[in-house]
């Protein structure tokens, strides 16, 4: 692997990431690192390397022979280089992909050092390696391109780039489109090469980034044969080979001895003795570090060596807390005691436990904390998932029971969700339940799939005739995404709805956007003066409502055509409150608040902004959301309705539910009893001899 980096001090996270990605995905441990004495390698690393228990190791000074196999590696690999820029005539930018592609290359090549296998192999431990969807580097080639990226139908159908590698997780080549500085991942099928070569003959090749470094080698190399030969050539004063009759000779010069490195905290050490700093306890600093990551990175805890650092005289002592910063270039100590080694933590997969009830294989989840629970806890569990099915069947048996007669007394009312109970009034026996599709897709697959189509075109014919969409040339404005949702009412009625995807909506395109809506404790006053004075009352549901709110004309908003109904080039403006929109809910209250006021000169009230009445206390209205209800006098409700209805598209008559409560009117309990609301719930007791209770409205109300 090679990394690239633009500063020595990235050498610390590149050796970090290859731990992590080459070598503890696959297993392996590292023992030693063999590295020259380059400043990249000392300091942090050091103390990196020894918490992970990784030993290194040094090649002598000015001896690069020393670590020979990293020497040769680089000079084989930048002279393919040199022979890839040269061969597509392509200029010294490329480097970096030609250096890739010679590493590429190399890996999957014979060598002495690993036998019978490519080096690839047996890094991988996989079978032999494919060799077949290599190709000439840098070459020019031509990938295909999808019908929904082509710019028309007489648009081109390959894209001319530049073949700069290979996808690491894919079977794709990666092609550089020059024009745009995109790069693109095509399957190898997708792809037409020029492997010809562009080099002019009588020539010879000339990269000066490739060429300097092979010079740079050369030199030292060349330069470490003289030091060896000098070393050997001349004789040393103590030498045994000398004559004993020879002339004497003058006396060697002592060699200057190095002054031990003084171990004064805080001051800076030699740089010609850095190993020896880090072996008396000390390493210094490349970069910025944090006490709290400089903790981290060498294994101990923050506050503990916090305290360490503080124990030392001068710079030190200014440390307050692990939030501060150690400038570049200090010496710090080596902790005294480690913590373990500290490592990325593992997402724990959540567990599974698999039970078998009456022939049907429940499976249940658990989270990572419940692992630990006794066999006791989980027998208790499953015991409970029984009883709770043997208690459902119970309770339908009594249904079915008391439905032929064989029961005097009524069992618990049982309710079933509104797409199950429409599953067995419209599918036969045995079928699986009608249920609406989740998105477009599985709507145009499904069985019924013209229906959804034609309850598409009747929404997206009606949003077009309500002026809600204007068509306009794609120029480059922010588009927002529109979706398609599908409904199945209770009735077997298709409902297909375009919303917007509120999740992406940009936030310059609306200001407030609160909503208020109706407080319970308003309904029931409502429905305590209805029953206190004899009055009927109505509930009224607006037809789309949020579309005849209009848009702010200084808030434009940008939306792209919807799947089914795509344009090339072409967007839409939106004049009307869509259905998604942040701002929806608040624009439709403004327009309905607006009418119910200054049009029929209701008054709002000071507790409740969805609570209107008139002032001569003849009418009572509330409003939650597109549901309307009132109660009064009927001239004044008729009045009221007439007016709704010429404004906005209702729906409506004599209350039966509201705020998801079945509302029962009986005027035929006498004038303390007129009215009674209650609101059906599910039983789950398992007592089959419990009755439906009617809960009385509080007689004391303000």
């Amino acid at each position: 692997m090679i990394y690239y980096l633009e500063r020595k001090s990235q050498a610390l996270d590149a050796w970090r990431q290859f731990l992590y990605e080459e070598v503890s995905a696959k297993g392996y441990k590292v023992k030693y690192l063999r590295s020259d004495n380059g400043g990249e390698y000392i300091g942090e690393m050091v103390a990196f390397n020894n918490i992970h228990g990784i030993q290194p190791e040094y090649s002598p000074p000015h001896c690069q022979s020393g670590n020979g196999v990293a020497e040769v590696f680089w000079r084989d690999i930048f002279r393919l280089v040199r022979a890839s820029l040269w061969d597509q005539q392509r200029d010294d930018t490329y480097w970096p992909t030609a250096a890739h592609f010679a590493n590429y290359t190399r890996n999957r090549l014979l060598t002495s050092a690993v036998p019978n296998q490519v080096p690839e192999a047996a890094w991988q431990q996989t079978a032999p390696v494919p060799m077949t969807h290599i190709r000439v580097p840098l070459t020019k080639c031509w990938a295909y391109i999808e019908k929904l990226n082509r710019k028309g139908t007489l648009g081109n159908r390959r894209i001319e780039g530049v073949f700069v590698g290979y996808a690491s997780h894919s079977n794709c080549y990666l092609v550089y489109e020059e024009a745009t500085g995109t790069i693109w991942n095509r399957r190898y099928q997708d792809c037409k090469f020029d492997e010809t070569c562009k080099s002019p003959e009588g020539i010879d090749p000339k990269c000066e980034v490739a060429d300097t470094i092979l010079a740079q080698l050369e030199i030292q190399a060349h330069t470490n044969q003289h030091l060896e030969r000098t070393a050997v050539a001349t004789p040393t004063p103590t030498s045994p080979a000398a004559p004993v009759d020879a002339p004497a000779t003058p006396a060697a010069t002592p060699a200057a001895t190095t002054p031990p490195v003084e171990e004064i905290p805080g001051k800076a050490v030699n740089e010609n003795n850095r190993t020896s700093a880090v072996a008396s306890g000390f390493v210094r600093t490349t970069r910025n570090w944090t006490v709290k990551a400089l903790a981290q990175l060498l294994g101990a805890d923050a506050d503990e060596y916090l305290q360490q650092l503080r124990s030392h005289k001068d710079w030190y002592l200014k440390l307050k807390s692990t939030k501060m910063s150690i400038k570049k270039g200090s010496d710090v100590p080596i902790p005294l005691t480690t913590t373990k080694n500290v490592r990325r933590k593992k997402k724990q997969k959540m567990a599974s436990l698999e039970h078998e009830i009456e022939g049907v294989m429940h499976k249940i989840h658990l989270s990572p904390s419940t692992r630990t629970r006794s066999q006791a806890e989980m027998a208790t569990a499953l015991n409970a998932i029984e009883a709770t099915i043997t208690e459902t069947e119970t309770l339908w048996q009594e249904a079915a029971l008391f439905a032929q007669g064989w029961y005097t007394t009524t069992p618990p009312v049982l309710e079933i969700p509104t797409e199950m109970a429409l599953a067995s009034t419209l599918n036969e026996p045995g079928d699986p339940p009608a249920l609406a599709p989740k998105h477009f897709d599985a709507a145009h697959k499904a069985s019924d799939s013209a229906d959804w189509t034609q309850s598409e075109k009747k929404e997206w014919d009606g949003l077009w005739n309500t002026g809600t969409f204007e068509d306009q040339p794609y120029t480059g404005q922010k588009l927002h995404h529109l979706i398609w949702t599908y409904k199945l009412k209770s009735d077997g009625t298709k409902k297909a709805r375009l919303v917007l995807d509120g999740r992406r909506q940009d936030p310059s395109t609306y200001d407030e956007i609160r909503s208020p809506t109706m407080h319970l404790t308003s309904f029931r006053i409502l429905l305590a003066i209805a029953a206190q004075r004899g009055w009927d009352v109505r509930a009224d549901d607006a037809t789309q409502a949020f579309l005849n709110a209009k848009r702010p004309k200084d808030k434009p908003l940008w939306a792209a055509y919807p799947q089914g109904h795509a344009k090339s080039g072409r967007c839409m403006l939106l004049h009307k409150m869509l259905y998604g929109l942040h701002d929806a809910p608040r624009g439709w209250y403004l327009l309905v608040r607006d009418h119910l006021v200054n049009d029929q000169h209701l008054v709002q009230s000071l507790t409740d902004e969805c609570m209107f009445s008139k002032p001569d206390g003849s009418l009572f209205v509330i409003v939650h959301v597109d549901d309307f209800c009132c109660t009064g006098t009927p001239a004044a409700m008729n009045t009221y309705k007439n007016a709704l209805y010429a404004r906005f598209r209702m729906t409506g008559g004599p209350i039966e539910e509201y705020y998801g409560l079945q509302i029962t009117i009986n005027k035929e309990q006498g004038k303390s009893k007129k009215l009674a609301a209650r609101s059906t719930w599910t039983s789950s007791c398992r007592n089959s001899n419990c009755n439906r209770k009617h809960s009385r409205l509080p007689c004391k109300l303000k």
